[in-house]
């Protein structure tokens, strides 16, 4: 059964139109984020807002792993990673950070090469774990194991 759902498509930010657009998705323990660019500037201040209503909803009180989809294309602009970065740290400030992030994106996803390496660093800035995917049930597999881990720690 899926849980509580939001889109970028909701929320308007600034005079530009969002490019790219992102769904989003909680269920059992999981944030699914389907994200299909290019992206813009824009489009990430969309998804911080469509993210922080869905977390307000969710209220997730056990840790939680995030399942990133990535469609159509990977490119983004210097901006767009500057803002990102900017996002995933406010996140971590405000206790709305995930433990483990996967991406999960297809070979011939445009520019996924580059930008799955240009987000791990991202993550590996931040402090939290962050793979890289081509399949969805791999990245589960991996997001299970990760969440196992914290919930055994003393």
């Amino acid at each position: 059964m899926a849980g509580p759902q939001r889109s970028t498509d909701q929320y308007t930010v600034g005079r530009f139109r969002s490019h790219g657009s992102s769904t989003m998705r909680f269920e059992d323990g999981i944030l699914y984020y389907v994200t299909r660019g290019p992206f813009n500037l824009q489009l990430v201040q969309a998804s911080e807002l469509a993210l922080r209503d869905l977390l307000a909803e969710v209220q997730p009180q056990l840790p939680w792993g995030e399942i990133v989809v990535v469609e159509g294309s990977a490119l983004l602009a210097t901006e767009v990673l500057d803002a990102l970065q900017r996002l995933i740290a406010a996140l971590a400030r405000d206790g709305l950070a995930a433990v483990a992030t996967a991406m999960v994106a297809a070979p011939e996803v445009e520019g996924i090469s580059i930008t799955r390496k240009l987000v791990a660093r991202i993550y590996a800035a931040d402090g939290r774990p962050f793979q890289y995917f081509e399949h969805e049930q791999d990245a589960q597999a991996w997001i299970a194991g990760m969440l196992q881990g914290v919930q055994e720690k003393p």
